[in-house]
């Protein structure tokens, strides 16, 4: 069990974020044979906020390009979120065409990018089942929960 957690732990330093050990994360890395695709997710549901005026949740997600030589274009995936009572709903895409909200930008070898996904529901974090991302048809990648506690 040691080795799974120490796993999980070079892969979360792997991917460049700043994060503290106690910040609980949902994440994976992903990548493709070729390394044309190689990229680290992760929400972090501590950063949920419910806008009361624009009846939306948001959080931060970022996406860490591990490539060395290649760019990443992330164009509007999806990020589906499954609560415990068995609704799934995705992000939406906003308006915003640059900044923090923009769902369509593109990274750099070796650099990361912070996005605010937006969903148009009102949930609890408690109530969160499963996370996964999207990049098109049939393609869909399980976030592992990660608590942020580090076992001694």
């Amino acid at each position: 069990m040691k080795n799974i957690y120490l796993l999980f732990l070079i892969c979360l330093a792997n991917i460049g974020f700043a994060q503290t050990k106690n910040e609980p994360v949902y994440f994976d890395n992903i990548s493709n044979a070729t390394k044309t695709i190689d990229i680290g997710v992760g929400l972090y549901p501590s950063t949920s906020q419910w806008n009361e005026k624009d009846s939306y949740t948001s959080f931060i997600f970022k996406v860490h390009n591990n490539s060395k030589s290649n760019k990443m274009d992330w164009d509007d995936y999806k990020v589906y979120i499954l609560l415990k009572d068995g609704t799934i709903f995705y992000n939406y895409k906003t308006k915003a065409e640059s900044g923090d909200y923009s769902c369509i930008y593109a990274i750099e070898p070796r650099k990361s990018h912070s996005q605010t996904i937006c969903f148009g529901q009102k949930f609890d974090n408690e109530n969160i089942d499963k996370i996964y991302v999207s990049f098109g048809d049939n393609q869909f990648f399980r976030l592992v929960y990660y608590d942020g506690k580090q076992k001694q």
